[in-house]
């Protein structure tokens, strides 16, 4: 059995390479479930790290290592050298997904593995993974670590280049990827005899990757094994291979002026798991399917920019931009009255968005009374409100992008790695004011969130509205919040909660949420009450077609490291169904509330689009305070032209012959 196990983790390898996730899931759970009949369950936790690591999961990878791990500790009989070589190899496997390169943890890991007395070949694959793990904190210096191993193992690596050539180019590549520049003199003879044996036809991928060519084609065959992938969760991870080819067709896209490649790009670099779907079992056991394609042979509707226009369903001068990134630096591509125009956000590149999203954004608040220790209460005038305004647009003066003079509204979609950064405080290039203040705007999340709510139900001719808040809570917040709204509330007939979980989740076509949040809610997607967390939030917010949440940095995305998507509380509601969310992505003043929905309601129930209510209730509250942390702190995400409605955006028509 224990033959068995090897082979099946070296099964598991091919197939992660041949980028058949779902399938490497599957057979990985197969022989988790053989490990426990066969009382080899060390074998089999082992085998489904090995599988998740591989495909990028790191939490699921790391999970199952620590139980295999235990499981080998409760064995009385030592540990064989090939599963101790494979376990020292794994915790490197592991360190890389994560970009853990610290040698000061590492060398002990090293010293381990020589302490084995390992097999040529062994040596080659430990050391090439150590070597890809120290990239991530030599950089451009690990060539020379890279140059300095195969100088002094040539013998073995030569001997084993059927087997190690593919991943000492990949490697190499790589770093050149990276740092173009780099000096690749030590290494051409190494470059030149891997070359020689590797296959073109089995490693074409790679090869076209690291040659920059046919980045297309090869998108769209990783995107069709893609769609076996069942669980969202697993899709942010399955996607890396993707997510890489789609940075260098922005870049190519970009320098041909190609919008077909660059939306086919933005599908994966948008979050597709907006809208992915989830694949249902409908058995117990599940046929895995293979689907090979050509991508040369194969075309998605998204790349048929005639068929974009009409899905999309754009005003007269409704501008749409997406920005993506690229191999080194932000693009973004521009459509506005059936013209593409493209080019690079070289200021916005220079921007880390995450320190600024940590540093300033999350802190941004509303203080015009000021009480220092032992002093009167100080009240700021409008000059010095001014300048703080003009303050913070000093300080975000490089998030910089560029709006058409014709455009009356804009429609963002912003690539995973700039998603956290808030778009109504990008700032116009030509008029240096944010954009929050020039014209409507939203972010769609992506072209494929916009083109499936444009099938969505509008509102009624009298839109349902319902308001939840905590109720039986220690401070008055809440109760005072919902007294100064009781006439909008009574306006528009809205159904107020009488209970703090209700029996059922507010559905109404308007639902709105009044909580506190934390600035992690986009990880947690708690809500707070007397410092307490309401974590069945889903008990809460039902289905409906607008959501307005009144909660603190609700609008907020953060993108971590161990996967490839955003992580946002937006994501959750977009996914149930709702068209369109308006949230803040920091703290909110709740002052403006009264001003600020009594406006909303009225635009909406008169038949405007939300994108053009939120602005109108936005400049209503500006005219009051004009300070941008306060006008601009409610986003728009989904879908811009939810309105009262006859009929949907967009219908299926089923013709009869």
């Amino acid at each position: 059995m224990w033959y068995m196990f090897h082979y099946a983790n070296n099964f598991i390898d091919r197939l992660a390479t041949s980028n058949e996730a779902q399938a490497t899931r599957d057979i990985a759970e197969t022989i988790l479930m053989i490990g426990h009949q066969e009382n080899m369950e060390a074998e089999g936790y082992f085998c489904a790290s090995r599988a998740y690591t591989i495909q990028n999961n790191s939490v699921a990878g790391l999970f199952y290592m620590e139980i295999a791990l235990k499981k080998w500790q409760e064995q009385p009989s030592p540990i064989r050298y090939k599963s101790s070589f494979e376990i020292l190899w794994q915790i490197l496997k592991l360190a890389r997904n994560i970009s853990f390169a610290s040698e000061t943890h590492l060398k002990p890991i090293a010293k381990c593995f020589e302490a084995l007395n390992p097999l040529p070949y062994d040596i080659n694959s430990f050391y090439h993974t150590y070597l890809s793990l120290m990239f991530y904190s030599k950089g451009l210096k690990v060539l020379e670590d890279i140059a300095d191993f195969l100088d002094k193992h040539r013998e073995i690596v030569y001997k084993n280049l059927d087997h190690g050539a593919m991943p000492w180019l990949s490697l190499i590549f790589t770093v050149k990827l990276n740092f173009p520049s780099a000096n690749l003199s030590r290494l051409n003879p190494y470059i030149n005899a891997f070359k020689s044996v590797v296959n073109r036809k089995g490693n074409a991928m790679m090869l076209d990757l690291f040659d920059g060519e046919n980045e297309d084609i090869h998108l769209k065959e990783l995107m069709v094994k893609l769609e076996s992938t069942r669980n969202v969760e697993d899709y942010s991870h399955d996607n890396h291979l993707a997510m890489i080819f789609s940075k260098s067709l922005i870049t190519k896209s970009t320098l041909e002026c190609n919008p077909s490649k660059y939306l086919l790009a933005m599908l994966i670099r948008a979050d597709y798991t907006f809208v992915k779907s989830e694949i249902a079992p409908n058995n117990h056991f599940m046929q895995t399917k293979f689907r090979d394609i050509n991508g040369a042979e194969y075309n998605l509707p998204i790349e048929d920019t005639k068929i974009l226009e009409t899905l999309m369903q754009l005003r007269g001068n409704d501008e749409v931009l997406w920005i993506g990134k690229g191999t080194s630096c932000l693009h973004f591509m521009a459509f506005l009255q059936n013209h593409f125009a493209f080019g690079n956000l070289s200021l916005l590149t220079k921007v880390n968005i995450e320190k600024l999203q940590s540093n300033t954004i999350r802190f941004l608040n509303y203080e015009r009374d000021v009480k220092k220790p032992g002093e009167p209460i100080y009240t700021k005038d409008i000059s010095e409100l001014e300048q703080e305004a003009e303050d913070l647009k000093n300080n975000l003066s490089d998030c910089q992008i560029m709006i058409s003079d014709n455009a009356n509204r804009l429609l963002l979609v912003k690539d995973m790695d700039v998603a956290a950064y808030p778009h109504q405080l990008l700032i116009d290039q030509n008029k240096n004011e944010f954009i929050g203040s020039l014209l409507p705007t939203c972010n769609i999340i992506s072209t494929e969130v916009l083109i499936k709510t444009n099938f969505e139900e509008p509102f009624h001719e009298h839109p349902s509205c319902a308001f939840w808040s905590p109720l039986n809570c220690s401070e008055f917040t809440f109760e005072i919040i919902k007294s100064k709204l009781q006439d909008i509330f009574a306006t528009y007939n809205f159904a107020l909660n009488k209970q703090n979980i209700p029996d059922r989740p507010i559905d109404a076509e308007i639902n709105i949420a009044c909580a506190h949040g934390g600035a992690d809610i986009s990880d947690t997607q708690w809500f707070y009450a007397d410092d307490e967390p309401i974590v069945e939030t889903n008990k809460i917010i039902g289905k409906g077609k607008l959501l307005i949440l009144f909660v603190c940095h609700s609008g907020s995305f953060t993108r971590p490291d161990y996967d490839n998507a955003m992580h946002t509380l937006i994501k959750r509601y977009i996914r149930v169904g709702y068209s369109s969310v308006i949230a803040p992505m920091w703290s909110l003043n709740t002052e403006i509330l009264p001003t600020w929905l009594s406006t909303f309601m009225r635009e909406v129930t008169s038949g405007q689009f939300v994108i053009d209510a939120l602005f109108q209730a936005n400049m209503a509250v500006k005219e009051e305070y004009i300070c941008p942390e306060v006008y601009a702190c409610l986003h728009l995400f989904g879908n811009p032209f939810l309105q009262i409605a006859e009929k949907p955006i967009l219908e299926i028509k089923e013709e009869t012959l």
